[in-house]
């Protein structure tokens, strides 16, 4: 997706339902949420990780992804960025890959 399509798309994906995303604009709101959404983020990067890839923040509403090859791509929301990551990384990425989440299980905790 460009960047300029990113930036029409209209709502959170169901699958944010809840988090930062999901909230208006509330002002009062704003660190908060920007701390969810780097928090967020650093969570997907623990998982892209195996991936050779990594996500960015963009807009506080949609994500860069990025492979080690240079390619990159911006997405709306999670299920697009399972697409990203298949793109530039050029191999399958299940998010429910048993090796993925035992992996994901051994590794360190990330603080808020």
């Amino acid at each position: 997706m460009c960047g300029l399509c990113g930036t029409l798309m209209d709502g959170p994906h169901w699958s944010e339902t809840g988090t930062d995303v999901a909230r208006d604009g509330v002002v009062s709101e704003g660190r908060q949420r920007y701390l969810e959404r780097a928090y967020r983020v650093r969570l997907i990067n623990r998982v892209l990780e195996r991936f050779s890839c990594k996500a960015e923040d963009w807009t506080g509403g949609q994500y860069i992804v990025r492979g080690l090859n240079g390619a990159a791509d911006v997405v709306v929301n999670l299920p697009q960025l399972w697409k990203a990551v298949e793109a530039c990384s050029g191999r399958a990425a299940d998010p429910l890959d048993p090796e993925l989440i035992a992996g994901l299980e051994r590794a360190e905790p990330i603080s808020h």
